[in-house]
């Protein structure tokens, strides 16, 4: 807990107190306590010490999910195949149990606030931050402390002190003369009129991002309960509608994780689903439509007003029939009048409005690479970037069937050999989801960290053991999958005109470009280039899309 006044814009630290004993994991060992006591009540057994550690994982789930929905049920299978039952817990129940922890952090708060002779009523504003916070109890017992006080706490207050950290860092590194070739740069806010509208979305092969405008400037905004900002392209039934969007049925790959069956249709492409009233044929656009119009839902209750105008990025490989396909959808899902821009386009106008680039030399035609790897697709395109401000595209080229969902599938692999070879395990079809989904989530620690564990009690309750998987490893498994991007990339710059080497600036687009190794493939393919990444490369195609919206709306205001 800090305490501190501004003054002349400066900020003036009076007293900084801690609990090395009291946060989040003590929540954690509430629920673990309590799901252990009636375990062992209600179905008569012990929930063995080999599985503990991953049980207190499944606490700190619990206790996120409890933020914001008011009960939870704990399958009894996941710890014990032989036994079939579940424990319910409710917010209220856990947040009775919390209360001799609430104590303790209103007696910290009181005990630090006594230390410098200041009241409660006397502080003005306060500052959420850490994973806790998230908890509605937190937030009550701080409004309850500080009831004349001003709250604040965004979505992710676990990344606040880091957000701080890299703002207080990149002026340190203005300040510096010297200027390493990568700048990896955050978001910083862009002064807009809130009273114009904006909306853009990043229609993604595998997830959605929404931006919209707000009294802060553009920003992209939480599409889920739990504050994701990035939503899962599924409708239910569905996975990857994009990759079949206005393609007729000879153009499409199948993909084998697919849970429909794709029918020609004539010309056009159905899908055969499988829903509890029986079997279903659905157009690929009315897939589309269902998932634009629940994101429609989401915006109009966010801005708290109904709005009919949006940009939607495609992918700039998508043909004419796709585009309009694309556009249908949008119209039947409720939008009134619909703005269609590539993904790129949308990347460069967001590194541009928002100054994310470094600045540019006082040479004209300055090339910019944009490296977009979604989930499911790559899209490279090189610009031609003029003083003036404009932009034009000169070169491009891209894999439909190579995406951030081909890591993952490396992995799955990986890991269902091993589970068969050293284990004689054979991965059952009701785990084969948490496989993709745990080596997903493998992919994205082994970007900050350099090793990871899959635990194989996770498919086999009778063996207890851990795979270890390290960076160096996943890097070598994906040689294959790396040359195929180095392919298109080359392919991209080709049909530029440029050779690497004459290449100004990098942009990386996509959560994939959070790999490690997708930043050295591009670091070592343009030596002399500037590479630019956000910290949220997948949300930078919807802020672009949305500063396109806010300047068509701009001349009608």
């Amino acid at each position: 807990m800090c305490i501190f006044k501004v003054e002349n814009n400066k900020i003036h630290i009076l007293h900084n107190s801690a609990d090395s004993n009291l946060g989040g994991s003590q929540y954690d060992n509430l629920l673990f306590d309590y799901f252990q006591k009636q375990v062992k009540a209600e179905f008569g057994f012990d929930i063995s010490k080999m599985l503990w550690s991953r049980f207190i994982f499944y606490c700190k789930d619990i206790k996120h999910v409890l933020s914001f929905r008011e009960s939870y049920r704990l399958y009894i299978e996941d710890f014990d195949a032989t036994k079939d039952g579940h424990i319910d817990i409710t917010c209220k129940h856990f947040e009775k149990m919390a209360e001799i922890l609430l104590d303790k952090t209103q007696d910290f708060i009181y005990e630090t606030l006594n230390k410098i002779g200041i009241e409660a009523n006397q502080i003005f504003t306060i500052l959420q931050t850490g994973g806790g916070c998230r908890m509605p109890m937190i937030k009550l017992l701080l409004r309850q402390t500080f009831p004349k006080a001003k709250h604040y706490s965004n979505d992710y207050p676990l990344d606040t002190v880091a957000v701080g950290a890299v703002r207080y860092a990149s002026t340190i590194i203005k300040q510096s003369p010297e200027s390493s070739g990568t700048n990896d740069v955050k978001d910083k806010g862009v002064s807009e009129d809130p009273k114009i509208d904006a909306v853009g979305i990043d229609l993604g092969t595998t997830r959605c991002c929404v931006a919209v405008n707000r009294t802060t400037g553009i920003e992209t905004i939480g599409l889920e309960n739990e504050g994701n900002r990035l939503l899962p392209s599924y409708v239910g039934y569905d996975e990857s509608h994009e990759k079949i969007l206005g393609k007729e049925f000879n153009e499409i790959k199948i993909d084998e994780n697919w849970t429909f069956t794709l029918i020609s249709y004539g010309t056009k492409v159905k899908l055969q689903l499988t829903t509890y009233e029986g079997e279903t044929l659905k157009y690929p656009e009315e897939i589309s439509t269902a998932l634009l119009k629940h994101i429609k839902e989401i915006i109009n209750q966010f801005q708290t007003k109904e709005l009919s105008e949006v940009v939607i990025t495609v992918p700039t490989a998508f043909s004419d029939k796709q585009k309009k396909s694309t556009y249908v959808a949008a119209i039947l899902a409720g939008w009134k009048t619909v703005h269609l821009i590539s993904e790129a386009v949308a990347a460069i106008l967001a590194y541009s409005i928002q100054h994310l680039f470094p600045p540019f030399s006082s040479k004209d035609n300055s090339a910019i690479l944009i490296f977009d790897l979604g989930g499911g697709t790559l899209d490279v395109s090189v610009f031609k970037y003029k003083t003036d401000g404009t932009a034009e595209i000169i070169g491009r080229s891209g894999d439909p069937n190579l995406g951030g969902r081909d890591f993952d599938s490396i992995l799955v692999n990986y890991f269902t050999k091993l589970l068969q070879s050293v284990y004689k395990v054979t991965v059952p079809e009701s785990k084969k989801y948490f496989l993709l989904s745990k080596s997903q989530e493998i992919k994205e620690t082994l970007s900050t960290l350099i090793e990871d564990s899959f635990f194989v009690d996770d498919i086999d309750v009778t063996k207890d053991d851990v795979i270890k998987i390290t960076r160096k490893e996943f890097e070598h498994m994906s040689v294959d999958l790396l040359n195929r991007a180095k392919e298109v990339i080359f392919k991209a710059i080709n049909n530029s005109g440029f050779t690497a080497d004459k290449i100004d600036k990098v942009i990386q687009v996509g959560g994939g470009s959070r790999m490690p190794m997708m930043k050295s493939l591009m670091m070592e393919t343009f030596l002399n280039a500037e590479h630019c990444c956000v910290t949220n490369p997948d949300e930078v195609v919807a802020v672009g899309a949305a500063h396109y919206s806010f300047n068509l709306n701009l001349k009608n205001f």
